[in-house]
């Protein structure tokens, strides 16, 4: 023996959503990422209990986490925040290269002698020579 059933309805808010011209796995989506976001953001916040010392530990500043829980709701803060440190490391390095080339590059000029250093000095003129 079999029990038939009346087709179920769906729930209220599927049929809002489709009211409204939602397509559903939109609004899934919507409500997933604000959920992923949420989430990020109060992880971010956390962040906001560790003193300086801690936060250069990791890598990132005060203003790194001041700046990623800046970014709209809608964002992932921690996003923000690595693209933030990303450009400070790409920073560093460049200066980094620059300071050995430089370095290189004194390295690699001819050794003056204290006679070189003296010619090459100018003498003082008028009110200032003693």
């Amino acid at each position: 023996m079999t029990i038939e059933t009346a087709p179920s309805r769906p729930s209220y808010p599927v049929r809002i959503a489709a009211a409204a011209g939602v397509p559903l796995l939109g609004l899934a989506r919507r409500i997933v990422a604000g959920f992923v976001a949420w989430q990020d953001r109060r992880a971010i916040a956390s962040l906001h209990g560790l003193d300086d010392a801690m936060l250069s530990d990791i890598g990132i500043s005060r203003a790194d986490v001041y700046g990623a829980l800046d970014v709209p709701f809608g964002e992932q803060p921690s996003r923000h925040l690595v693209a933030r440190v990303e450009e400070r490391r790409s920073a560093e390095r460049e200066l980094s290269r620059e300071a050995r080339r430089a370095a290189r590059l004194i390295a690699s000029a001819e050794p003056r002698t204290a006679a070189d250093a003296a010619a090459s000095v100018v003498p003082l003129r008028g009110r200032d020579a003693a």
